[in-house]
């Protein structure tokens, strides 16, 4: 399938995939090629995710990130049978992610930066993102346990902690202004793994869905600050709808709908590219 991403002048090569959600039915007769013709979809979109080079400054290193598959997943009631999220890592953490889905026979890409530190994409050669901001707001986790000396115990802090947390989708606008309280996934989508001796010592990434279907993200670090270790926090959007975070019942966190998305230095970004027969 031959894709042209808005805002360039070049082409990629992209297809989609269809998440293994898919409802215990009566199989077709040609079930096993659709099968087939599936699995490369996957192939060939996680082969697309790694034509978008990122890479991140951090304590003065330019690191390049790599794209990793984090939450595969569908939106039905939204007519959205296949969507993926990536997280684009960096020496363990996570620096930006993309959920990419498919709606109205076209392949949207939605990047949000989760960067610390100065954050670039490009693609054939182009910068095509250069958010001057993050879309992320650490704050400390108040009353929060200092974390614990292992990677076992701070998994368990951290299990316990995101449980403290709540996020709701308020809709988008008047014409939709549906509320739902999203459900949190027991499980961390990303465990931060193998940091370099630095200031971050721990991390997770957990998610707030609709059905499997991530509307909000949760992150939570182990900062070490002045000899001293604490536990921050901070949401990031998944979606264009209007979105609220809550710590301990008390509102923390909002989002506006309908972010901007084609300013090449916002925290969010969006590509969408048009599906094409082969």
């Amino acid at each position: 399938m031959i894709a042209r991403c808005q805002g360039f002048g070049f082409r990629i090569v992209i297809a989609w995939l269809c998440c293994g959600m898919l409802s215990a039915v009566a199989l077709s007769d040609d079930e096993p090629e659709v099968s087939r013709e599936l699995a490369q979809q996957r192939k060939r979109l996680d082969e697309a995710a790694r034509e978008f080079q990122l890479t991140v400054e951090r304590d003065q290193n330019v690191i390049d990130l790599s794209p990793i598959p984090a939450l595969r997943w569908d939106s039905n009631q939204r007519g959205t049978l296949s969507g993926v999220t990536t997280l684009f890592i960096g020496a363990g953490r996570p620096e930006a992610v993309c959920c990419t889905y498919t709606f109205d026979n076209k392949v949207t890409h939605e990047f949000t930066s989760l960067a610390r530190g100065k954050l670039q994409a490009r693609f054939g050669g182009a910068t095509v993102w250069e958010p001057t901001e993050s879309g992320v707001r650490f704050q400390p986790i108040p009353e929060a346990d200092v974390p614990a000396k292992n990677p076992a115990g701070r998994l368990r802090q951290m299990r316990v902690l995101s449980n403290r947390f709540e996020s709701k989708l308020l809709g988008w606008g008047a014409a939709n202004p549906i509320r739902e309280e999203l459900r949190l996934l027991p499980r961390p989508i990303y465990r931060y793994e193998k940091l370099p001796a630095g200031a971050i010592l721990d991390g997770a990434v957990f998610a707030f869905v609709t059905g499997v279907d991530p509307e909000t993200l949760l992150l939570i670090e182990a900062v070490a600050s002045e000899g001293q270790s604490r536990w921050e926090y901070s949401f990031a959007r998944r979606t264009s709808g209007e979105l609220e975070g809550r710590l301990d019942k008390m509102l923390v966190w909002t989002a506006a709908a309908f972010p901007a998305r084609t300013d090449r230095n916002r925290p969010d970004r969006m590509f969408v590219d048009v599906l094409k027969s082969d």
